[in-house]
């Protein structure tokens, strides 16, 4: 199992820290070129990361970090994912975006639960309520993706060599522990069919979910497109217009895919004109 993430201050950055001192492998998806450290104070976990793992960015050399850059980040971050795993976010978190590219590109989302008093967690317990999955530990959700990727640390692969299954079973445990910095329990033993188990029920919803959101998302893209002009209007302005009858993930959905389309260009956060060809 590798952790594939934005090297971002936070979770982000814990997440791949964890995945690299567990001895496996991770992957740091920039919004700058593959040769600009952002954020700056994530210098050493750049380093690792390009021993044991690396960076990618579909972004030339010598760019800088930029606010628009990082809409078009994160669908990549989602495009190499199997799973998307949401740990912390507000209710207008930019993460919410990253959720609606995973599930455009027919990703399993799950989400970490929070108490309803803490403002981090309003985010993940609005994903739970739309039917996302419940993340309540590693063992989990190596259950649902399948376990047959879990990373194999050199010792484990050493012990199966002698045939010491125990001692290979107690290293696999190693990568749950540094995961979450938190002993466990022994883990049981993951069943191969088990594995491979997809709830019918949670794929028709899903299914019926994501024709509802393309025949809507089509309407509203044509209702922004319109809307937008030569004069630069905020997301503000837009969602003050719908009324609340759209999420502010919704709206800034549609506006990065007509920036992605050339029809419209982001000049500043939050702002946005009609790009006249």
């Amino acid at each position: 199992m590798q952790v594939i993430s934005g090297m971002a201050r936070g979770v982000d950055g814990i997440s791949q820290e964890a995945a690299l001192s567990a001895g496996g492998t991770s992957f740091g998806v920039l919004g700058c070129g593959v040769d600009v450290c952002y954020p700056k104070t994530n210098r050493e976990l750049y380093d690792r990361l390009c021993e044991s793992g690396g960076v990618l960015s579909f972004y030339a050399p010598g760019t800088e970090a930029k606010p628009q850059h990082f809409p078009p980040r994160n669908r990549s971050v989602s495009g190499l994912a199997d799973v998307l795993l949401v740990v912390e976010a507000r209710e207008k978190s930019g993460t919410l975006i990253t959720v609606d590219m995973a599930l455009e590109q027919g990703k399993e989302v799950y989400a970490v639960p929070g108490r309803v008093t803490d403002r981090l967690s309003d985010g993940c317990n609005r994903l739970l309520k739309q039917g996302a999955g419940v993340f309540l530990s590693p063992e989990d959700l190596v259950r649902e993706i399948g376990a047959g990727n879990m990373i194999r640390l050199p010792a484990a692969e050493k012990a199966e060599e002698s045939g010491d299954e125990n001692r290979k079973k107690t290293e696999s445990e190693q990568v749950v522990k540094a995961f979450t910095g938190m002993k466990r329990s022994e883990s049981k033993e993951a069943d191969g069919k088990e594995n491979k188990r997809i709830e019918s029920g949670k794929i028709e919803s899903r299914e019926k979910e994501a024709d509802r959101k393309e025949k809507q998302g089509a309407g509203l893209k044509e209702e922004i497109l319109q809307m937008l002009t030569f004069e630069p209007v905020s997301v503000e302005t837009i969602m003050e217009k719908y009324e609340g009858k759209y999420a502010i993930s919704e709206v800034t959905t549609v506006l990065m895919k007509l920036c992605l389309e050339g029809s419209a260009t982001q000049v500043g956060t939050g702002w946005f004109c009609k790009n006249y060809h």
